[in-house]
């Protein structure tokens, strides 16, 4: 039996990120302030993450596979949405999560391979399980985040065939030739010639520094549920309190004679009131 431990990290993934400075940039910009600080919104070219964020997610997602590969072990599900941010002493640290399609090292087992957008082609002829489709997933997932908010991972079609057949790398100009050049490296179709985990490490060197950026993000995220949070427990309050005092038809008194429910009666068959209502005497 194998056993992992989890611990609690911020609701906004890589995947949340991702979609903050594209799909989602109207709203997230008003949640999280340090979008609208640290990235410009003069068009969409203005919202590149910065290239601190890239190194920095890589080189820890990179960290974590090697440590995870020295164990015998293979994620085989690298994609945004698996990648977690924990703020710490010395800043944001990136953490890998669910390990569902986690499988040990050259297995040939149940022949599932993660996300279609993300997986490596020689999955797609080969049964055998490798760490270099491990690199490869976070060689998409960094293209993803180096190249800018327009750009999508494509699950099917004729792209998703030309990324896999080695075609160049288009990241917008600002990047620099050494993140292009290992984003290169990790999804190239020769699962050989891609780098291990923990080359990628050691070549990530910027990673290592804290991310202004996304400590930032992370510290906003967190505001915003505490701010959420508080005004859902505001309403429920003002609810509590409204059906505490909204009297009910149990609960009215008769004004005046101080006549209770109990002294309100309506006729039985038979009875000769006319008026519907009997009310007993002093």
């Amino acid at each position: 039996m194998q056993l992992s431990q989890t611990e609690l990290c911020s609701r906004g993934n890589a995947r949340h990120l991702l979609d903050a400075v594209s799909v989602d940039w109207l709203s997230a910009r008003n949640k999280f302030p340090s979008l609208t600080r640290d990235l410009s919104d003069s068009g969409t070219a203005g919202r590149l993450l910065p290239e601190l964020t890239c190194w920095k997610i890589m080189h820890d997602v990179a960290a974590g596979l090697s440590h995870i590969h020295e164990h015998g072990m293979i994620h085989m599900d690298i994609k945004p949405s698996n990648i977690f941010f924990k703020q710490e002493a010395q800043g944001v640290v990136c953490k890998i999560g669910d390990f569902g399609m986690s499988t040990r090292i050259g297995s040939e087992d149940d022949g599932l391979e993660g996300d279609s957008s993300y997986i490596g082609p020689e999955l797609l002829t080969q049964d055998s399980k490798e760490t270099s489709a491990d690199m490869f997933s976070l060689g998409l997932t960094a293209y993803e985040l180096a190249a800018g908010p327009t750009f999508e991972i494509p699950s099917e079609g004729d792209e998703w065939h030309r990324i896999r057949a080695g075609s160049a790398v288009a990241l917008p100009a600002p990047r620099s030739h050494a993140l292009k050049n290992l984003i290169k490296s990790l999804i190239a179709p020769n699962p050989s010639d891609r780098p291990t985990a923990a080359a990628v490490a050691t070549q990530a060197v910027a990673g290592r520094e804290a991310d202004p950026f996304l400590s930032g993000y992370v510290m906003d995220v967190a505001t915003f549920d505490l701010i959420r949070e508080k005004q859902m427990r505001e309403r429920e309050a003002r609810a509590a309190r409204s059906r505490r005092f909204t009297p009910t038809a149990g609960s009215l008194l008769l004004s005046g004679d101080e006549y209770s429910r109990d002294s309100v009666r309506t006729p039985t068959p038979g009875s000769d009131s006319g008026f519907g209502m009997f009310f007993p005497g002093p």
